[in-house]
């Protein structure tokens, strides 16, 4: 009885894992949960304008500036390239295009490969 008890809530907790990663992916576009939540947390609570929630996602306060951001990591905005919510920077590595969307609590940009 006590293995199959065991069995059941492990089963229980890889199930929940599990949704958690899909709901992850699904808002901000990394599967590891704790990081997204991690993230979050960081720019709802604290003073942080950005929190990063894999190495192609950040999180920010909504009205965090992009552009200051990857003007920090070296690149400057192309706008003669810029496409709707796709905003281009260019730098010494090379071209970024990063995905730009907001909603009241935070904004999530997402760098393209």
């Amino acid at each position: 009885m006590e293995k199959k008890r065991l069995l059941v809530v492990l089963a229980a907790a890889v199930l929940l894992y599990a949704a958690g990663a899909v709901f992850s992916y699904a808002s901000f576009r990394t599967a590891n949960p704790a990081a997204a939540a991690g993230a979050l947390a960081r720019v709802l609570v604290t003073d942080a304008q950005y929190a990063q929630a894999s190495p192609d996602v950040i999180l920010a306060k909504p009205g965090a500036s992009l552009d200051e951001y990857m003007e920090d990591l070296g690149y400057r905005r192309a706008p003669e390239e810029q496409m709707g919510s796709l905003a281009v920077f260019i730098g010494e590595d090379g071209r970024q295009v990063i995905h730009c969307t907001q909603n009241r609590y935070f904004s999530r940009w997402v760098r393209q490969s």
